[in-house]
């Protein structure tokens, strides 16, 4: 087994300059004495808290819906805006029709207003009426168009509590000068009574 070398070996092999450097570097190590030992703080590396943010499904979506709620709501109300004008009726009365009562309902007077046409081709019509009797559940007043004695097509149903009642109706008809109106009594299971109010002689 080899044998470490000793310091009297050491300083022979580097010769005289070479042992008085030696000598002066021993020495200067002596009288500095041991390195001084590390503080226990510093013997283990620091420990750092990491805080790991995770996202929040739940608080996002209600971020997110926050910010598209009102943008939502603009367009909504552009949008019904939007199609309110563009049907937008002309408020302007096209014509006033006195309905006479027939012998089917002698106390009963009605006024026909017909106002403007939408862009759809609708007509805006509001019936003031008096003098009807309340009907028995499931019947009903229906309204119709007539041209002469023919019946165009029906504008709607109504029923009163027997006082002066108003009904707005919308008709896509073609309407003239000449156009006739009337109201029936439409009963279950049993044929539409003879003309209650009508606007012919």
């Amino acid at each position: 087994m080899k044998q470490r070398p000793d310091l009297e070996s050491l300083f022979a092999a580097g010769g005289l300059g070479g042992r008085d450097r030696l000598r002066r570097t021993h020495d200067l190590l002596l009288r500095a004495g041991p390195l001084p030992e590390l503080p226990p703080s510093l013997s283990e590396p620091p420990k750092v808290a990491i805080r790991v943010l995770r996202p929040n499904p739940a608080r996002a979506h209600r971020r997110i819906r926050a910010l598209l709620l009102p943008a939502g709501a603009a367009l909504a109300l552009a949008a019904g805006t939007a199609v309110y004008l563009s049907n937008r009726q002309d408020d302007s009365v096209h014509t006033s029709v006195a309905m006479h009562a027939t012998a089917a309902a002698p106390r009963a007077s009605a006024v026909l207003t017909v106002g403007g046409r939408d862009r759809s081709g609708n007509w805006s019509i509001t019936l003031h009426v008096r003098g009807l009797p309340a009907l028995p559940r499931g019947s009903v007043y229906e309204m119709y168009v007539t041209d002469e004695d023919r019946l165009v097509g029906s504008c709607g149903v109504f029923r009163t509590d027997g006082k002066p009642t108003v009904v707005e109706f919308n008709v896509p008809y073609t309407l003239a000068d000449d156009s006739g109106w009337l109201i029936r009594r439409e009963q279950p299971h049993r044929p539409p009574s003879a003309p209650l109010l009508t606007t012919q002689t």
